[in-house]
């Protein structure tokens, strides 16, 4: 793939033109840094196994290129809360599409269709669903990249996720999953603070494959870090291997605040499902 024509959004690339790990870099952590400036949404304030954390939000209308708006939150999350770089790249990081599966109810099926290198797979996932929505599958190239910090030792992790197209790959359509074809691009960091913390910081522009509606609200993109209040519990350090049986799995679709709105939505968490208004 040409270096100057790589730009995340929610077209897919082509599986025989995937993009480079120094070209995501190139392209994708500059779109991160920018987010710091963009308009700020609403900040939360959630407490979870005792400790607290803020969630802000923020947002980017859509340019030349995107397909989509962009759509943003950080939070801040204590070592003693949570463990540290280490057990939190460990989370979202290493295996990145696998994990998802341990903390979300829908997400029912995974699978790696390709290792591309020791940075790059391919994955293709599949949500299950409830009416109206019907089942969403997801297949995207997953990028992971660490950087040192040369002075202080700091670290940060970087995962960069685009939507691939497999089309041309008989062998790996044959594998992936079968669902309304939904697609997204998200970079997230995971940046070690000198207290021992992390900041956790998320874009993404997604679209659920039908219905023509693209729509993220402040708080469905906090659901995403709320989602992952498995963080902040002794089981996901160690203590014990039963983190399905600890209630620290999410619900990506559910009635929320029914009785008070009078609306039900898709609940955004991690990513990849989006609030449509149009659907519900």
């Amino acid at each position: 793939m040409a270096e100057t024509s790589f730009y995340p959004s929610i077209t897919p690339v082509k599986s025989s033109d995937v993009p480079s790990k120094q070209t995501l870099i190139d392209v994708m952590i500059p779109l991160l840094v920018e987010s710091e400036s963009w308009p700020a949404g609403r900040t939360y304030k959630e407490e979870h196994h005792g400790s607290t954390f803020e969630v802000s939000t923020f947002s980017r209308q859509k340019q030349a290129g995107d397909g989509a708006m962009w759509h943003g939150r950080a939070s801040d999350h204590s070592k003693e809360s949570t463990g540290g770089w280490d057990s939190f790249w460990q989370g979202i990081g290493v295996n990145h599409t696998a994990h998802e599966q341990e903390y979300f109810v829908e997400l029912d099926q995974v699978k790696k269709l390709k290792v591309l290198n020791t940075d790059q797979e391919i994955w293709t996932t599949h949500y299950a669903l409830r009416a109206p929505a019907g089942d969403r599958i997801f297949t995207v190239l997953v990028t992971t990249h660490v950087v040192t910090h040369p002075e202080n030792g700091l670290r940060t992790g970087y995962v960069m996720t685009v939507p691939i197209d497999v089309s041309s790959e008989v062998e790996l359509v044959q594998q992936e999953f079968r669902g309304t074809r939904g697609s997204y691009a998200a970079i997230e960091h995971v940046k070690e603070l000198p207290d021992g913390g992390v900041n956790w910081r998320m874009i993404t522009t997604s679209t659920p494959g039908t219905f023509g509606t693209h729509i993220v609200s402040a708080s469905s993109i906090t659901e995403c870090v709320l989602c992952f209040r498995w963080l902040y519990s002794p089981v996901y350090r160690g203590e014990t291997d039963a983190r399905k049986d600890q209630g620290g799995r999410c619900r990506v679709y559910g009635v929320v605040g029914q009785a008070a709105r009078g609306s039900r939505r898709l609940k955004f968490c991690h990513y990849h499902i989006l609030t449509s208004s149009s659907i519900l």
